[in-house]
């Protein structure tokens, strides 16, 4: 299961410099996405290339399904399971559309990813917008996000997302 927290940041530079001076890993990729639904499944298209020092990596595309919120869980923190990998195929999109996947929605941003205390915290930019998801699936996974959202709260306020946040981002 995936937790996850997410929040408008007031000063993004700061925050990455924060996060930069513990983090474990770096990772800025630039993503073009369709998005499909059906039913209140979600299916991620992706196409994703390194920016930056990893430039050398070639272009990967995977496909996610993300599965419909468990609402037994808390409301503190909402999961979803997401089931990712990479594929090569080309006529995935028309695939997509014989199975009668709905609602098409494409989107391209930039996406930079830090390691931090057993989470993800990405940074997803789209022009002048930006937002901050901070994500685990570590066991103890509402207790880390308390702690993050405690110590980012400087620079983003971080909230449970309501469900269909899932439609417009990652």
């Amino acid at each position: 299961m995936e937790y996850l927290l997410c929040g408008i940041p007031t000063d993004v530079e700061n925050l990455v410099k924060y996060v930069q001076l513990t983090e474990d890993e770096c990772r800025v990729e630039e993503v073009s996405e369709v998005s499909y639904s059906i039913s209140r499944y979600q299916i991620l298209i992706s196409k994703h290339k390194a920016i930056g020092a990893e430039k050398d990596q070639k272009e990967r595309h995977t496909i996610s399904i993300i599965y419909p919120a468990d609402k037994s869980k808390s409301r503190k923190a909402l999961s979803r399971k997401k089931t990712t990998t990479d594929f090569t195929s080309n006529e995935i999109h028309l695939l997509m559309e014989e199975l009668g996947c709905k609602n098409k929605g494409a989107r391209a941003y930039t996406r930079s990813t830090y390691k931090y205390k057993e989470a993800e915290i990405v940074i997803v930019k789209k022009g002048e917008d930006v937002l901050v998801v901070v994500r685990t699936e570590s066991p103890d996974s509402e207790t880390i996000l308390e702690d993050i959202k405690n110590r980012l709260r400087l620079w983003v306020n971080l909230i449970v997302p309501p469900e269909d946040t899932h439609d417009c981002l990652l």
